[in-house]
């Protein structure tokens, strides 16, 4: 907690506080489901069933096909930056038409917050702020 309060009170805003507020589908679930033959309609279809009434769910998308197959049944996409450029991001923007939010996550640093930015995503999510952040030893 004291971490994602440090997060707030330097100008950002917590994704989520524990893993219950949101039902994320990450690029290995689809790769695990998928080979089990599970489509990614199906894989949206059973986390929009289970989750509980106001939990969003989130498709990681590593490709165009991924975002606009999952984007036609989610709210919320995230574009996964280690696989997906900014130029390819802002294209698939275009083909989904103002439908998603959009969030570029995923080995999103200083280098390349720009980039992620000007591809015209509406979040950009950042986990070195936090994430295996260094304890000083006193």
């Amino acid at each position: 907690m004291l971490e994602k309060y440090a997060v707030r009170m330097g100008g950002g805003y917590n994704h989520r506080r524990h893993l219950g507020e949101m039902a994320l589908i990450k690029d290995n679930h689809i790769v695990a489901l998928r080979a089990l033959g599970i489509s990614l309609k199906d894989i949206v279809a059973g986390a929009k069933t289970k989750a509980p009434p106001g939990v969003t769910v989130e498709v990681e998308a590593t490709n165009a096909d991924e975002a606009l197959e999952g984007g036609a049944r989610v709210g919320r996409i995230s574009f996964c930056s280690d696989n997906m450029s900014p130029d390819e991001m802002c294209a698939v923007k275009g083909l989904l038409l103002g439908r998603n939010i959009l969030e570029a996550s995923g080995g999103i640093n200083l280098a390349n917050v720009r980039q992620a930015a000007l591809a015209g995503v509406d979040i950009i999510s950042i986990v070195n702020a936090h994430h295996s952040a260094p304890v000083p030893l006193t």
